[in-house]
């Protein structure tokens, strides 16, 4: 699983060498390389100064000739200090074999590529990631969920100040406002409270309105008269042309 996460999260690449298929192309990967000179090497800064560049290569070492591949090769009998097929002693070995350098084999080659350090996830699964492996997986981490930085603790459900806790020494409890100086009642405001208007009361009854403003019952919205008492006025034409008529006939 945490090799798998090497390659998906870090995109690194295998560094064993069991022969499997590939393109021919080297990828462009932070754990192996094809570069040789120290300034070009992609971990050049984790590499000491004493440590020889390319620390130990399989070309020409035991038999192992340019494109062979098979299962790993490790341990001290499987190195040389050179392509000349110089053996690794006890002292160089014991120098350097835990060293991050340049480690011919990887990415499914005996040759011509490296690898930082002899063991890492990458090569086999009893290893633990190698120092180069580890800080391109930092790297990445930092990169999706970057380190905290502290600030000002803030009711947000957030860690502000990283220390691992949230919202806390109560910044989330309600805001009280102090009460004034002499020691009185909080100021809690004034409120405009609308006094109520008068009932209107019309002399003319068929002109009113009631008290909620609505037209009397015996009206219809057009102003209508539609039952009760029959205005006085209205009958007055027709009185006076009854009257009229009254005295014609006594005058004939």
């Amino acid at each position: 699983m945490r090799h798998e996460l090497g390659h998906y999260l870090g995109a690194l690449a295998d560094e064993y060498e069991p022969c499997l298929p590939w393109d021919g192309e080297w990828p462009a990967s932070p754990n192996v390389t094809t570069e040789t000179e120290r300034e070009l090497v992609p971990w050049a800064d984790l590499i000491d100064d004493d440590t020889p560049i390319p620390t130990f290569r399989h070309l020409n070492c035991n038999g192992i000739q340019a494109g062979d591949c098979g299962w790993d090769l490790n341990g001290m009998d499987n190195f040389c200090v050179d392509t000349e097929g110089t053996p690794v002693d006890q002292s160089y070995w014991d120098a350097h074999h835990e060293s991050v350098g340049l480690w011919e084999g990887g990415q499914y080659e005996h040759t011509d590529i490296f690898r930082p350090t002899e063991h890492c996830i990458m090569r086999s699964l009893d290893s633990g990631f190698c120092p180069v492996c580890s800080r391109e997986l930092i790297r990445w981490i930092d990169y999706y969920a970057p380190a905290c930085e502290p600030s000002e603790e803030i009711c947000d459900e957030q860690d502000n100040d990283c220390d691992g806790e949230t919202d806390e020494d109560s910044v989330c409890d309600p805001v009280v406002e102090d009460v004034d100086a002499g020691g009185g009642e909080a100021d809690v405001g004034s409120y405009d409270i609308a006094a109520p208007e008068p009932d209107v009361q019309s002399e003319d009854i068929f002109t009113s309105t009631d008290v909620g403003g609505e037209e009397p019952k015996d009206q219809n919205s057009s102003g209508c008269h539609v039952g009760g008492a029959t205005p006085p006025i209205t009958f007055l034409p027709f009185l006076l042309l009854f009257v009229a008529a009254l005295l014609r006939r006594r005058a004939r």
